[in-house]
């Protein structure tokens, strides 16, 4: 495990020659470590079609309270997918159990969790099946079941045209008109990012999302958690946050005027939501 990452000026995050990779069957993961040592973890889990630059601006004003660990899912940024996996479906419990790994590579036993989108379904994962490890959960822009046929469109479109074929649509959904009117640069960060990822991956990923229902689990959740949702999310409504919500019982809610990518539209309101439900404030 690294020491903290030197941080340029303003607390900037440091460049891609802090990675580490830890070996996981079928896949090497890559993950990095931001902030003081001393600190309390804060671990956390990418969008699919995402690598862990998504979290770049709300990096700063985190690493004053927290020591974030960030990691690459298999076939996403800088994680490798063996060969032999191509074709392969992923389940949520095995993208858990990277993201474990990570943790424990880190040196990390407990942590907190932020997790956007399928880094939410893997945090009600965590949160059910290994609660020991979790001292609190935040889950942004995420679902505990979507839709199954969505997920097979999905998938025959990128097994058809590869990540160019979902690539417009997905941005689409991912930031409100206003912001793509903005012409933000986040924008063209994201779509790069989403049409380097591997195909292969990306279906894998898409499998699990296809068959997961993670309702059962809801109920189980002891952790202290907060649901987000992003009021203009095309891709996981309000609803369906609010759904999470209510199976757990004890949930705080927080709405943002966003869509998909609440960090990346809103990075000031968003991050110190996060901060203030972790105990940072």
């Amino acid at each position: 495990m690294s020491g903290p990452a030197a941080a340029p000026d303003r607390g900037r995050p440091s460049p891609d020659d802090g990675l580490h990779w830890i070996t996981r069957p079928g896949a090497r993961i890559a993950w990095r470590t931001d902030g003081s040592p001393d600190l309390p973890v804060l671990l956390v889990g990418n969008a699919l079609g995402t690598d862990h630059h998504a979290w770049d601006g709300v990096l700063a004003p985190w690493m004053a309270h927290f020591r974030v660990v960030r990691f690459d899912a298999r076939g996403h940024g800088a994680s490798p997918v063996d060969a032999s996996w191509r074709g392969r479906d992923y389940t949520i419990e095995l993208l858990a159990q990277d993201a474990l790994a990570v943790a424990d590579a880190a040196g990390a036993p407990r942590f907190h969790w932020l997790g956007l989108s399928i880094g939410g379904m893997l945090g009600l994962w965590l949160a059910s099946e290994a609660a020991d490890r979790l001292d609190r959960l935040a889950v942004s822009n995420t679902a505990a079941r979507l839709p199954a046929e969505v997920w097979a469109e999905r998938i025959a479109a990128v097994r058809a045209g590869g990540m160019q074929a979902l690539v417009d649509s997905t941005m689409q959904r991912w930031f409100t008109p206003a912001f793509h009117a903005r012409q933000d640069p986040q924008i063209a960060a994201a779509r790069a990012a989403f049409l380097q990822l591997d195909p292969e991956a990306y279906c894998g990923c898409a499998a699990a999302i296809r068959d997961m229902d993670l309702h059962p689990a809801l109920a189980r959740i002891s952790t202290p958690t907060l649901v987000i949702a992003g009021a203009l999310d095309p891709s996981t409504p309000p609803a369906l946050g609010r759904a999470i919500q209510a199976g757990i019982g004890h949930a705080e809610w927080l709405e943002l005027p966003a869509a998909h990518m609440p960090q990346r539209e809103l990075p000031d309101l968003f991050g110190a939501a996060v901060s203030r439900f972790l105990g940072a404030a």
